[in-house]
């Protein structure tokens, strides 16, 4: 069987997929996929969302959603940053995974996108505005639980989703470690892992 495809941008999605999948040492070939590409039928068909990332699979079929990925490929590949599937840590890891997509991931993009979320012409103030404060109560309920990181002492890939999470908003929203000091410490040791860092480092450049 051949390799995994992953179809994305950098500062996207598919920032925490490539990670994984280099960590695993997984042989992946990385499309760069923006613009209206997006939009046409051979992307549509692999996300009929028309969002990065993508992900071919090695025997050819293709699953979207970034929670999905990160929770196939710890389930798929045992090392760092997976506990093993069954145990009490993945179950808490799953968890995580899901609150952060679900909760953390769909606000931010209210946050940065607030203009897709209201079909008033004067909606979107209102739209981010609230997205901000329903941020800084997402991060504290993981301030309240990081120790150091969400599953306890180990680092795992939830922390690198909430590292990647996290570097999207942190500047616009303007806190720092005398807010969410557990935070800032997660995301500091996403930048020193020697897979994530890099690329984490080429994201932050998009930001710039």
């Amino acid at each position: 069987m051949a390799g995994y495809k992953l179809y994305g941008s950098r500062g996207t999605g598919s920032d925490i997929v490539e990670i994984l999948l280099r960590q695993f040492g997984q042989d992946v070939t990385f499309v760069e996929t923006y613009g209206e590409v997006l939009h046409e039928a051979p992307f549509k068909a692999k996300n009929p969302l028309s969002k990065v990332p993508a992900l071919d699979l090695p025997d050819g079929t293709t699953i979207f959603e970034s929670a999905a990925m990160i929770l196939h490929l710890c389930a798929a590949h045992a090392g760092p940053l997976a506990p093993r599937p069954g145990t009490p840590d993945y179950a808490h890891f799953c968890q995580w995974t899901v609150f952060l997509s679900a909760n953390l991931y769909e606000t931010v993009l209210r946050f940065n996108y607030p203009d897709r979320y209201t079909a008033a012409s004067d909606g979107a103030e209102g739209v981010k505005a609230q997205a901000s404060t329903d941020l800084f109560e997402l991060f504290q309920i993981v301030e309240d639980r990081l120790a150091p990181f969400l599953l306890g002492a180990e680092m795992s890939a939830a922390d690198l989703y909430l590292a990647m999470l996290t570097l999207w908003c942190v500047d616009d929203l303007g806190f720092g470690a005398d807010r969410f000091p557990k935070v800032m410490a997660a995301l500091e040791a996403a930048f020193d892992h020697d897979v994530a860092g890099p690329i984490f480092r080429e994201a932050q450049a998009v930001y710039a």
